[in-house]
């Protein structure tokens, strides 16, 4: 998997905010493979770690949940767009259908 960085200058608005089937989502209804996982943390970390002092450590945690709170299923083109916003854009991650799913209901295992 290796998806493209999409950014937007200014105020932050995903891709194809003004189109129709670009829907949200919460980031409790997805499920991820764990490629996808990887890609995002390592893209937070990337980001986290241009902006923070070089002593301070950046958690897997921390990278992900950069990413957590816009998130916006596409439906033209089956994509998940997990978006951050930065100082001045904001940037999306296109995950590519396949590599996340929605959370079915039931007990956790």
């Amino acid at each position: 998997m290796k998806p493209t960085l999409h950014t937007e200058p200014g105020p932050f608005l995903p891709p194809e905010a003004g189109q129709e089937g670009l829907h949200v989502m919460d980031y409790q209804d997805i499920t991820m493979s764990a490629e996808a996982l990887r890609l995002v943390r390592a893209a937070g970390r990337a980001l986290l770690e241009r902006c923070l002092a070089r002593d301070e450590r950046v958690t897997a945690s921390r990278a992900l949940a950069m990413f957590l709170d816009r998130i916006y299923f596409d439906e033209r083109t089956g994509d998940l767009l997990m978006c951050a916003d930065l100082p001045g854009s904001g940037l999306c991650l296109p995950i590519p259908k396949g590599h996340w799913g929605v959370r079915r209901p039931g007990p956790l295992q």
